[in-house]
């Protein structure tokens, strides 16, 4: 049961990940990207939990609902109606839950795969673009800032505004440049 409820998550891969086309929207999107991988998960593990209670509630409701059985149970060989539509109705629970799993996990793939590529292109900065990145993308501080210093950062402190509006231009481009062959790898 656990198996087909959790789906296998390479065979997800594929068409229905969404990759983050663009150098700014990918820098832009890193603090969102990881803000959404923790609550996908946390929404991956509640959702068997809290759909199986709201089955368990549907099937007593149906229990409770039918007239009351006197002496032992009749064992026919199809079973009452109730049995019959409380098996249909679990039936289409784990359909459902198995679905809106699967959504889920193709989800989180697909930020965890922007991600990696998050993670790919600040390898290919230099320490002080890189730096930049960190700083002015993920902890939103601005060009003036940067070079006042930020805490303890007193790298970028040596540029001019128009020096780092220029290195952004270059990353922009840098990354740019790498998302276009990733693209034309996944695409053959």
């Amino acid at each position: 049961m656990a198996e087909a409820m959790y789906p296998n998550p390479s065979k997800q891969i594929g068409e229905e990940s969404i990759l983050i086309r663009g150098a700014k929207t990918l820098l832009q999107s890193h603090r969102l990207l990881l803000s959404r991988k923790v609550v996908v998960r946390a929404e991956i593990d509640s959702v068997a939990v809290r759909e199986s209670r709201k089955l368990d509630g549907k099937i007593e409701e149906m229990a409770l609902g039918g007239r009351q059985l006197t002496g032992l149970p009749r064992s026919g060989r199809h079973g009452s109606a109730t049995e019959h539509i409380a098996l249909q109705y679990r039936d289409k629970f784990e359909r459902d839950v198995r679905d809106e799993i699967t959504a889920l996990v193709v989800e989180l793939q697909s930020i965890e795969l922007n991600l990696t590529i998050y993670d790919a292109m600040l390898l290919s900065l230099t320490k002080a673009e890189a730096l930049f990145v960190r700083l002015h993308y993920d902890e939103g501080v601005s060009y003036t800032k940067l070079i006042q210093g930020v805490g303890n950062q007193e790298a970028l402190k040596i540029y001019s505004v128009s020096t780092l509006k220029r290195m952004n231009q270059m990353i922009l481009s840098k990354i740019d440049q790498a998302l276009g062959s990733v693209s034309v790898k996944s695409a053959n």
